[in-house]
């Protein structure tokens, strides 16, 4: 990590915090992007950079990604339970991308879809991958695919199979549609509009 020689601190920890508490949210995903595993890996230097840079948890190691810890620090999941005013549920069908992040913060602040309760499974072989299906299927929920520049990944492609076969309605969106929106908004048009309409159409539906 630039700037600090480990071997001048302590210990791993007080070296990358040296560096990142004096770097403003501006640099700080770049920095940690490009830190030495040892940093990657220290939970304490993860939280700093999340609360400055919460895209940067696609680069946190040893398992911090899908820590609840840095989760909330980042603001993908909250620091208390939510109550949720619609009872259907969706499903979150992304790639662990910088993008996808922000796509996930802008729709759970989005006036519409933050009042869904969001299921985002890991992997569509997940143990309980088929249990959130039929979860949102029964509660007329819906799932949402974010597909990225280079196009779904063969993880997405097969949820796409499975949500198909279980009669469960997908809206598919894309990152290209810039870094501040990122199609949240057109999503938010296209659930209204499809409860608005009774839920008939349970086809995919390309939002883009």
């Amino acid at each position: 990590m630039g700037g600090v020689n480990p071997k001048e601190a302590v210990n791993p920890e007080e070296a990358g915090l040296q560096t990142l508490d004096g770097t403003d949210w501006e640099g700080v995903g770049d920095l940690f992007k490009n830190a030495q595993d040892y940093v990657k890996e220290n939970r304490t230097c993860v939280l700093v950079t999340l609360r400055k840079d919460p895209l940067s948890l696609v680069y946190a190691g040893g398992g911090l990604n899908y820590d609840p810890e840095c989760l909330k620090a980042s603001g993908l999941w909250d620091e208390v339970e939510q109550q949720y005013s619609r009872s259907e549920k969706a499903i979150l069908s992304v790639q662990f991308t910088p993008r996808a992040i922000m796509f996930a913060l802008i729709f759970k602040n989005d006036c519409f879809l933050k009042d869904f309760e969001v299921c985002n499974p890991s992997h569509w072989c997940d143990p309980d991958f088929r249990f959130h299906l039929q979860q949102s299927k029964d509660t007329l929920g819906f799932m949402i695919q974010v597909e990225e520049t280079q196009g779904l990944s063969s993880s997405q492609e097969i949820g796409t199979e499975m949500g198909m076969e279980a009669g469960l309605k997908i809206f598919r969106t894309s990152t290209d549609s810039g870094y501040e929106n990122i199609g949240v908004h057109g999503l938010s048009k296209g659930v209204k509009a499809w409860y608005d309409s009774g839920c008939a159409n349970k086809n995919l539906e390309d939002i883009g």
